[in-house]
């Protein structure tokens, strides 16, 4: 092993109490980062919930100095595998490959990935031996044109009314419910559920947009690919809604 791999080290915490002491460590090399404040209330929801308690956090140690973290999300009533969330990487160890020993680490220790990279990030997934799984596309089409998830009401209510920085609305439909959220005023379809949860209800609107993985309605443009490694389950577009 070269002098650089043995001054980079990786450690991991899967327990509630575990990753509740490194919030604060976590916190700062966020802040560091992206120059964010990450509320506790966001954390605590992401990896200490009853549907989130699977969840892993990778802290990257760098000459005896904690440079990074990445989240390894998984979710209850999701595809079966972690999904990379919250990574940062204190900017004065950026360059150093830390990023793709991180992701190889990764697949040693935990295997089964599911993600969807920004473009910044996309060759470095790529490089460290992860797929291409589709391309992600943004469709217009009719609300009620979408299909329903079967997610349980508990859990539907944790994913949207319980969200501890999106708001959610709801449209009725004649066998449930659309969940919407607006971005940039328009509103874009997240999921279609059997289920009436606690959320604000509004009119259907005459279209809606879908980030999604499969065609569904006129296409407007691409927004990028999912990738994989070592998965093979099946991936709904509202698994990345609200990274």
């Amino acid at each position: 092993m070269d002098k650089e791999n043995n001054q980079l080290e990786f450690k991991y915490y899967s327990s509630l109490q575990e990753k509740d002491l490194v919030f604060d460590n976590f916190r700062g090399v966020f802040k560091k980062a992206f120059n964010q404040l990450y509320q506790k209330e966001t954390f605590n929801w992401k990896y200490l919930s009853e549907f989130t308690m699977e969840s892993v956090i990778q802290e990257i140690i760098f000459e005896n100095k904690i440079v990074g973290y990445r989240g390894l999300w998984k979710v209850s009533e999701y595809a079966n595998g972690y999904q990379c969330i919250d990574t940062c990487i204190d900017p004065n160890f950026q360059g150093k490959g830390i990023f793709k020993k991180s992701n190889l680490d990764l697949i040693k220790t935990l295997g089964v990935f599911y993600n969807y990279p920004n473009p910044k990030s996309y060759p470095g997934y790529l490089k460290s031996g992860w797929e291409n799984h589709a391309p992600m596309n943004i469709y217009i089409n009719k609300i009620s044109n979408f299909e329903y998830c079967d997610w349980s009401k508990h859990f539907t209510e944790w994913r949207f009314t319980k969200h501890p920085f999106i708001k959610y609305y709801k449209v009725k439909l004649t066998d449930g419910f659309a969940i919407i959220r607006y971005k940039k005023t328009l509103p874009v379809h997240i999921e279609s559920i059997k289920h009436n949860i606690n959320l604000d209800q509004v009119n259907s609107p005459i279209f809606s947009f879908k980030y999604a993985l499969i065609p569904s309605g006129l296409k407007i443009k691409n927004a990028g690919r999912v990738v994989i490694n070592n998965f093979r389950d099946s991936i709904r577009s509202s698994y990345f809604d609200m990274i």
